[in-house]
């Protein structure tokens, strides 16, 4: 009887082990796909920057962006001052942002 209690015992520590690893393993998961999507975000909105510039939307080549958890932080410099606002409207129109933090310096 001691036996079958102490397997048991043993039984349920693995498991309970088992699931802390699984709930750490979740995690880091969870993390990986929030860093990938942030990093594609990113890059969605410098590549519309990119374009912007090419079509003389954007004067700056020097604006950037940055994603951390779907909010977009918006940093660099311009002369124009346009460009502050027009880089704040192409990064709100980028599907997945949920917030733009402009940062944009003038005349720097």
């Amino acid at each position: 009887m001691q036996q079958i209690k102490s397997q048991k015992w043993i039984g349920l520590s693995a498991l309970f082990l088992l699931s802390i690893a699984f709930a750490e393993d979740k995690t880091l998961v969870e993390k990986t796909k929030t860093a990938f999507e942030d990093a594609k975000l990113a890059t969605v909105v410098k590549s519309k920057f990119y374009t912007a510039t090419v079509q003389n939307i954007l004067k700056s080549p020097h604006i950037n962006a940055k994603a951390e958890s779907g909010i977009v932080t918006l940093v660099g410099c311009t002369e124009d001052p346009e460009d502050i606002h027009n880089a704040q409207i192409i990064a709100e129109n980028v599907k997945g942002v949920k917030n733009v933090v402009n940062k944009i310096e003038l005349n720097c």
